[in-house]
């Protein structure tokens, strides 16, 4: 008996130890995360691992304000907010972040069955401050950007566009643009009552952000879609455009600048279908000023290139001028007209075509052939008619 109670005591001595032994052991402490003061609540909880903290994707992305969509078969995550576009995919060595690559360093990973990242990380692409309180394990983000409300009073410019856009009310529009806006001196407003007369349009808003912010001046960045409803030539395009913003003296937003950051057209091909009638003659003579032209630059002959247009000022000329010498001198072109249209037609000196020009270059020892769609404006002076500057490359690509 004093044996067995030996054993029994020894058994509950080490039962008890290592009792003790697991009560002592470090328990993982649960980490909290807060966004302006304000904790963030996870479906599964945040976890450390080497060191940095890392969380579930699509909740801490959400709950930072993002728009968010993952491609399972290529484990890609794009996220959109009012302020950051993110790209980023698993195993790759650089995520997209506003048009820029950064290097993802590992911070983004597969955690049981699901993709993680970086709290870090996406708190600094999103241009957040973050402090870590290593006592607490707490982690406090502080987002210096503007407000849901803020965000909005921008956004709303864009409701405005879209409004006199669909009225076709160019006046409407110029109140869209601060009075001190540079665009109003060169000439803005005729502007806008020859395009709205001339064709109705449709703008669809595909992608915006606000690429910074500050109590005097917002920057606003879109992709956009623009589209014919009616009316006369139009070449349909996707557009990327900055727009910077100023208030106004009630404190609403309104457009400073407008700056194109890339454009590209849709329906290059269905355009040879809008022709328009002209005279045999008109016809005639605009044949005869292409061939003109092409003489000219398969001789690289400068001012038999010039005499096919005209200019509104001799300072635009000299510029030209210079440009075409410097083409000239670093390639050799031997170009052909495949097909050419009249798209508009005023009856009398104004006119635009539509014409795809085949080319064989050579720069140096490299010799490529191309195929690029122009649309150019004409005008008839002295009764001759004439290319003016304004010309537009619709497509370039190499056959």
């Amino acid at each position: 008996m004093k044996r067995l109670s030996a054993i029994f005591i020894t058994l509950m001595l080490v039962f008890a130890f290592a009792g003790q032994v697991s009560a002592a052991a470090p328990q993982e402490k649960q980490v909290h995360i807060l966004l302006n003061g304000k904790e963030l609540a996870f479906p599964s909880a945040p976890k450390i691992i080497e060191n940095k903290t890392y969380v579930e994707y699509r909740s801490l992305l959400e709950q930072l304000g993002y728009e968010v969509e993952y491609a399972a078969d290529s484990k890609t995550i794009q996220a959109q907010s009012a302020m950051h576009q993110i790209e980023m995919t698993v195993g790759a060595d650089v995520a997209f972040v506003d048009g820029k690559t950064v290097p993802i360093s590992g911070q983004l990973r597969i955690v049981g069955d699901g993709v993680w990242v970086g709290l870090r990380f996406v708190a600094e692409l999103s241009g957040m401050e973050i402090k870590w309180n290593a006592k607490t394990y707490e982690a406090a983000l502080v987002d210096n950007g503007p407000t849901p409300e803020q965000q909005a009073a921008v956004f709303k410019i864009l409701d405005k566009m879209l409004l006199v856009e669909a009225a076709s009310d160019p006046e409407g529009a110029l109140k869209l643009f601060s009075e001190d806006s540079p665009l109003r001196a060169a000439g803005l407003g005729e502007e806008l009552k020859k395009q709205m007369e001339k064709v109705k349009v449709r703008t669809t808003i595909v992608n915006k952000r606000i690429e910074s912010y500050s109590a005097t001046e917002a920057v606003l960045v879109t992709v956009e879609d623009s589209a014919k409803v009616s009316g006369g030539f139009y070449p349909e395009y996707r557009s990327q455009t900055r727009y910077t913003l100023h208030p106004g003296s009630d404190g609403e937003w309104l457009l400073y600048t407008l700056e194109p950051l890339g454009i590209e057209y849709t329906n290059v091909p269905a355009l040879f279908d809008q022709a328009v009638t002209v005279p045999d003659a008109v016809k005639s003579d605009i044949g005869k000023l292409l061939d003109d032209q092409l003489k000219a630059t398969q001789t690289e002959n400068i001012e038999a290139y010039l005499a096919t247009m005209t200019f509104k000022s001799d300072a635009e000329k000299e510029a030209f001028k210079g440009q075409l010498q410097q083409i000239f001198s670093a390639a050799d072109s031997s170009p052909a007209v495949e097909k050419w249209i009249v798209v508009e037609y005023n009856g009398t000196d104004k006119a635009t075509i539509l014409w795809s020009l085949v080319s064989d270059v050579k720069v140096g020892t490299q010799a490529v052939k191309t195929k690029v769609v122009l649309a150019n404006e004409l005008e008839k002076v002295n009764g001759k008619w004439l290319f003016n500057s304004n010309q537009t490359q619709l497509s370039a690509k190499q056959l």
